[in-house]
This record gives C-alpha cells, sequence and structure tokens, in this order.
C-alpha cells in the first residue's frame, strides 16, 4: 500500500487526506494544533468540507480520533 503524510488538519489538509484514502493511500496526517482548537471550528468545515466531497465530514471525525 503507498503511503502519504499530510502537514496540517485544517480544511486543505483533510480534504487532500479523505481524497488519498479514498483512492487507496495509507494516509497520516500530523497537526501542531491542540485538538480542542480543531473542534472549535468544525460546524464551519462540515460545511466546506460536504460541499467538497459529499461524506468526507464522516472521515475528518475519524482522523481526528
Amino acid at each position: 500500500m503507498v503511503s502519504a503524510i499530510i502537514i496540517g488538519a485544517g480544511l486543505g489538509g483533510i480534504a487532500a487526506a479523505v481524497r488519498l484514502a479514498r483512492q487507496g493511500y495509507q494516509v497520516s496526517v500530523y497537526e501542531k494544533a491542540p485538538i480542542l482548537d480543531l473542534t472549535s471550528n468544525l460546524v464551519a468545515m462540515r460545511k466546506q468540507l460536504e460541499a467538497m466531497e459529499p461524506g468526507s465530514f464522516d472521515t475528518y471525525l475519524k482522523f481526528l480520533a
């Protein structure tokens, strides 16, 4: 399996990670911000992620787990 590393768990990083994971890549996402900083923007990110790629918000939550 091919691996990919994504630096940054913002909207762009997660969108890239979701797309790569759906293409069969083993994806690792690295983020320097504490988890509480990331979850504070989930409502806004959900609309943006779902508009770009339906179902991607659930995948985003799995990356946070």
